[in-house]
């Protein structure tokens, strides 16, 4: 077999060129965009590679699977995430390559004795982040392979993002919760560090003026991911109990979290201060999740098809090799109203 027919892929290509495989797609187009003398480096690459130079670039021996990185951060991505890829990849002809790792080791990823072994040897064709990575982790791996994101977001960074309708899933719960008569919603749980909580605080206010409700500062309470893990879990209330008991005290009936694991925290929280769910206070989550905690309310909530999700980040994955120098894409998922027992009439 000739050096033209061997199937290298365009990240290996710009991996060995140091440059993004965009470049390295407009240079073997002899894009008039790229300088001469980087376009010169990516053809000897290419040359060298076994790829055609004259013309098209040749893409990957599509005989051969098509190898995709998943990376996780900080948990087991849910089963819907792992069902939705498995699916996705048989009738793709691709090979998935797992790697997870603490979230407080995410920092650590690309270090010498930590990076995955298809990203060291340039065996995968494109990345799949599920979690938070650290910003500068998620843009070293975007400017090496195609890559997207599930949930979370990187703004300035060249990935592709699968999220979901946070606006519309909010939306649908301060309805809910207004239909039930209450008209003092506190939101608990706004993140900083995560984009999807912000996010979703963002789209409470809109909500909540949309359905001219007022905005209560005092009863938005922020929390932070954990110095020992990285995570936000176990949510610590032992500041903020008592003021949260006051804001219940003094009319704030119902709350919104933006993750059903900080809403069962909050329920917890609660119930061992002695207020009642649903009877004294309604509390509602985001994103259904598949455990349930014990002695406490199903949490009433919003759903979301993460195998929909997975399957979208793998044909945008091999939608973005086919075309790399598309434009960037948020694709956005809406959510479905998921009823529980945490919510009931305001008293």
């Amino acid at each position: 077999m000739s050096s033209n027919e061997r199937a290298i892929g365009l990240a290996k290509i710009a991996e060995n060129a140091q440059v993004a495989v965009s470049t390295v797609s407009r240079a073997l187009r002899n894009s008039p965009e790229i300088h001469p003398k980087t376009r010169k480096r990516i053809l000897r690459e290419a040359q060298a590679l076994g790829y055609e130079t004259g013309g098209r670039a040749r893409g990957r021996n599509p005989s051969l699977p098509t190898q995709i990185l998943v990376l996780t951060a900080g948990e087991e991505p849910p089963r819907g995430y792992m069902t939705g890829l498995s699916q996705a990849s048989i009738g793709q002809n691709v090979t998935l390559n797992f790697h997870s790792c603490p979230a407080k080791d995410a920092v650590n990823l690309l270090q010498p004795d930590k990076i995955p072994v298809a990203l060291k040897q340039g065996l995968a064709a494109g990345a799949i982040l599920i979690y938070r990575w650290p910003a500068a982790v998620a843009e070293q791996i975007a400017r090496q392979l195609p890559t997207v994101s599930i949930v979370h977001t990187y703004p300035s960074i060249p990935a592709d993002t699968i999220g979901i309708q946070e606006s519309g899933g909010i939306a649908l719960l301060v309805e809910h919760l207004r239909g039930l008569g209450h008209k003092r919603i506190g939101f608990f749980g706004l993140c900083p560090e995560l984009s999807w909580s912000r996010a979703r605080y963002g789209a409470y206010v809109d909500a909540l003026i949309g359905a001219g409700l007022p905005i209560l500062p005092d009863a938005t309470f922020r929390i932070g991911l954990r110095k020992d893990n990285g995570t936000l879990f176990p949510v610590d209330f032992s500041d903020r109990i008592d003021a949260i008991v006051k804001q219940v005290r003094s009319g704030v009936s119902a709350w919104i979290a933006p993750d059903e694991g900080v809403a069962y925290a909050l329920e917890a929280a609660l119930l061992g201060q002695g207020i009642r769910i649903p009877e004294d206070v309604s509390v509602v989550g985001f994103h259904r999740h598949p455990n349930h905690p014990p002695n406490t309310p199903l949490v009433t909530s919003v759903s979301v098809d993460v195998e929909q999700m997975a399957k979208l980040a793998i044909k945008q994955i091999l939608s973005r090799q086919e075309d790399p120098d598309q434009e960037h894409l948020a694709l956005l998922v809406p959510c479905k109203f998921a009823p529980g027992e945490s919510t009931g009439p305001c008293r």
